[in-house]
């Protein structure tokens, strides 16, 4: 068997096993305003309430307020604030390298709609045209995962367009301004190896690599009809010395991050590391005036710090005004916020008539941006995992709108956009694990969805229907094991009217005992039955069984950078538990391999082993660790790179999860009946947890009442299998005082089965 993601996974780690001879400066990561890491801050973190989500049932999918079904992995937020924010919705991306989400939120955190993905998106914005566009990725053999083009999605989620950058030029992650006569202006990024900057300033680098940043419009055919390059116009010595030295050997010059077009049609863009903001005329290409850094035009006033500094998202807010996100790198103390200013192009002065400092102060040391709404209000994005995701104040300072992703994720940018298209057919997604598979499915917007239709099928295509559906995610149990499962959903509608097919998902099923091995064909007493052997660089190699041993032959011709593998996927990791990894290996002499658990969505291998010493005696090898975060899937795997001329044997491979202190039913001890146990602690302060025992598949809502009888908190529900549940409850929004959680259990066509209360007791 053949799974296409397996081959994509083994080459990430192949980019970052290999001991390639690369040019220092890109080594580096190519997103470069990533390399820090997390944001140092001298300020406090705020915590957040829990708004939109009371109820957290571990590692479930569920269907949540609105109706709209989620993963297991979906991105909750917590709204802090809402307290009538400017109309629309909250138009972002969720970066997250184990759970990549493209979102469009409601006020109260639920999703109007989501895509997952499988790769981060660094944009996901609506443009001025009402085209939807998000930023797409590719590995680079050299660079890594860098972006690769723009795609544009229409009013019905369909993909319509893509953008590129033209010739000899990469696709620039920071900024795409689609134009009304079809024509696009993009950001393209072109790369200068060996420059000898010796000439430019003392102490130079004398073979210096340089990401140029340059703009580019191009028409609807992807020909470039304009281009404004940036050494054309700008000097390396432009470049903010607190944020960036022209002694290094890489530069990133000038680190153009948005594009805007001022009322009079010219162009006006932010150059992050000159900390300038410039406006060029689309005609001629010159400079018409610079705000901000070492060649500015403008003399600042009534600005307390003078200017800003390595700023993001320059926009034209008209007659004269602009608002900047101001990131605050090159000063101290650090400190960022959102600024408007007013130009007077006579008397060249920049006027501040608008500042948002939080109080306590917020700093992030890159993305961010400002958003002037309709009605007044400015959305302010902190670009900070520490900090709230958005921000929309008021005129007068205070707090309309705040939200913060649970799992503290940074954006690049937010909106807040006027967006009600619903979708014309279902998005399925499908989430395997060892005891069954979930659909989860959601016809966005629409609210006249009668019920859905399940297609399934062992081959592409199903055409037949499996059952149907009022709620918008299906739990299967019974599905033929060690099989590929083929998935699409239709909806039909209240007139009978069935829409097009949904995405196609496959799945393998793999219902596994808790605590089985998840390892299908371990011993290989079916050969190679489900799994894959590959080569990547420049060695010949070949992989077969023989004796119920699996025989991996590596020739003595290698180059200098290759890897061979043998792996499978896929693998159930539920949220933080302990899994063990263990297998047999010898090889014909003494080497090196690596056994890996890979994520399937970030890449990064979870089992943390690295590489281990093999010999010429057979021995088995036991690892234990603990999952990320997230419920995922992975795939297990050998990979080899070293030691051509070289025979390598695998056996006895197992994967488990570690189930000792847990509990679990057997077929035979399934619970006979419902039972909610009582929270503990009782009374709490922080978190309660309690148990609940179901005995048959089923729906569970959960609802929380005050001692008035009126609800208090956001309603929970999914699909929940036979045996045990943890449920935990957490909201340090609510007052100290008794309240009462229900919980009901119905069938899928709504027929109660049970329902029972408890009453707690919080204590602020």
């Amino acid at each position: 068997m053949r799974y296409l993601h397996l081959r994509t996974l083994i080459f990430l780690i192949f980019l970052s096993t290999l001991s390639i001879s690369l040019h220092a400066s890109f080594n580096a990561i190519y997103f470069k305003e990533e390399q820090s890491g997390s944001d140092p801050s001298v300020f406090t973190e705020e915590k957040g309430n829990s708004d939109s989500r009371a109820f957290t049932v571990f590692g479930e999918p569920a269907i949540l307020a609105n109706g709209v079904s989620v993963p297991s992995d979906f991105p909750y937020s917590n709204v802090l604030t809402n307290e009538n924010p400017a109309s629309g919705r909250i138009v972002l991306s969720y970066r997250d390298s184990n759970a990549p989400y493209i979102l469009i939120l409601n006020n109260d955190g639920t999703p109007f709609w989501y895509q997952k993905l499988d790769a981060i998106l660094r944009q996901f914005t609506k443009q001025p045209t009402g085209l939807l566009t998000a930023l797409t990725t590719y590995n680079h053999p050299v660079f890594g995962t860098i972006p690769h083009s723009y795609i544009g999605m229409d009013n019905t989620y369909t993909v319509v367009d893509t953008f590129y950058a033209g010739p000899n030029a990469y696709v620039d992650e920071h900024e795409l301004r689609v134009l009304p006569n079809g024509h696009y202006l993009i950001i393209a990024e072109e790369k200068l190896f060996g420059v000898d900057m010796r000439t430019i300033v003392q102490g130079g680098d004398p073979d210096a690599n340089i990401d140029l940043t340059n703009l580019r419009e191009l028409n609807e055919r992807d020909s470039v009809v304009w281009e404004w390059r940036s050494l054309n116009h700008f000097e390396y010595t432009d470049i903010d010395p607190a944020l960036w030295h022209l002694t290094d050997s890489f530069i990133d010059f000038p680190h153009i991050n948005s594009i805007d077009i001022d009322e009079d049609g010219h162009l006006v863009i932010s150059s992050r590391h000159l900390s300038e903001v410039t406006k060029i005329n689309r005609e001629t290409k010159e400079i018409i005036w610079r705000l901000g850094g070492l060649r500015s035009d403008f003399v600042f006033i009534d600005d307390p710090f003078d200017g800003f500094s390595a700023q993001h998202d320059a926009r034209c807010l008209g007659n004269g005004h602009y608002s900047i996100f101001d990131n605050g790198n090159g000063r101290w103390p650090q400190e960022s916020r959102g600024v408007e200013y007013v130009l007077d192009t006579q008397a060249m002065t920049a006027t501040l008539v608008w500042e948002y400092r939080s109080q306590p102060g917020r700093y992030s040391g890159q993305f961010g941006n400002v958003q002037q709404l309709p009605n007044g209000n400015k959305l302010i994005n902190w670009g900070s995992d520490r900090h709230p995701n958005v921000t929309e104040v008021r005129p007068d300072g205070t707090i309309a709108y705040e939200m913060k992703f649970e799992d503290r994720e940074k954006c690049y940018r937010v909106h807040r956009e006027s967006w009600d298209a619903p979708a014309v057919k279902p998005y399925l997604i499908v989430e395997s694990g060892t005891a069954g598979i979930t659909l989860i499915f959601n016809q966005f917007g629409d609210g006249q969805v009668d019920y859905y239709n399940i297609y399934h099928g062992l081959n592409p295509a199903p055409s037949a229907v499996l059952d149907t559906s009022r709620l918008t995610m299906k739990t299967l149990t019974d599905l033929e094991n060690k099989e590929e499962h083929y998935f699409r959903i239709t909806s039909v509608n209240q007139s009978g009217e069935e829409s097009d097919f949904s995405n196609e998902a496959y799945v393998l099923v793999k219902l596994i005992k808790p605590g089985g091995n998840q390892v299908l064909n371990p011993d290989f007493a079916d050969q190679d039955e489900y799994w894959e052997f590959g080569v990547n660089g420049e060695v010949t190699a070949s992989g077969s069984v023989e004796n119920e041993v699996y025989h991996v032959r590596i020739q003595e011709n290698a180059g200098s950078s290759w890897l061979v593998y043998l792996g499978q996927m896929p693998m159930e990791l539920k949220q933080k538990k302990s899994y063990i990894m263990q297998f047999d290996a010898w090889a014909s002499k003494t080497m090196r391999i690596q056994p890996a658990v890979i994520n399937n969505n970030s890449g990064s291998d979870y089992s943390k082993i690295g590489k281990i010493q093999i010999t010429q005696e057979r021995k088995s090898y036991s690892y234990e660790f603990i999952s990320g975060s997230a419920n995922s899937e992975a795939v297990l795997a050998f990979i080899i790179t070293d030691q051509p001329g070289c025979d390598v044997y695998f056996d006895h491979v197992s994967f488990k999860q570690q189930v000792a202190s847990a509990v679990y039913f057997t077929a035979d001890d399934l619970p006979l009946d419902f039972q909610l146990s009582q929270n503990y602690p009782n009374p709490f302060n922080d978190q309660t947890v309690m148990t609940l025992n179901v005995p048959v598949e089923c729906r569970i809502c959960m609802t929380l009442y005050d001692v008035l009888g009126r609800q208090t908190g956001t309603v929970r529900k999914g699909n929940y299998l036979p045996g045990d549940h943890q449920l935990s409850f957490q909201n340090p929004s609510l007052s100290s005082g008794i309240y009462f959680f229900h919980v009901a259990a119905e069938t899928a066509n709504g027929r109660q089965l049970y329902h029972q209360i408890v009453k707690m007791i919080y204590l602020k």
